[in-house]
């Protein structure tokens, strides 16, 4: 009998270890899942006709700019915003 009972209570304890063992790895693996679709959803990929690397932009952004009211490029904004706002404190 005592055998009987070993062999069930070992037969018991690998039973919770492939449970737990099963549990723990089903959720590291929803926790990937997780992961990889957040990540995709923040970055998601172009399409490769629309990607070009080291490419110039055919068209140049114009800004508004708040204090002056004049159009500026995109790429020269922040000077731009610069020189503005310090033209108008030393006025």
């Amino acid at each position: 009998m005592s055998t009987t009972t070993t062999m069930s209570t070992s037969a018991i304890a690998n039973d919770l270890f492939d449970n737990l063992f099963s549990t723990y790895l089903q959720n590291i693996i929803s926790l990937e899942l997780n992961n990889q679709k957040i990540i995709q959803l923040r970055y998601q990929l172009a399409n490769s006709e629309e990607i070009k690397l080291n490419a110039n932009p055919s068209d140049n952004v114009y800004l508004s700019c708040k204090h002056c009211k004049r159009d500026v490029s995109s790429n020269r904004f922040a000077a731009h915003l610069q020189r503005c706002l310090s033209r108008g404190a030393r006025r």
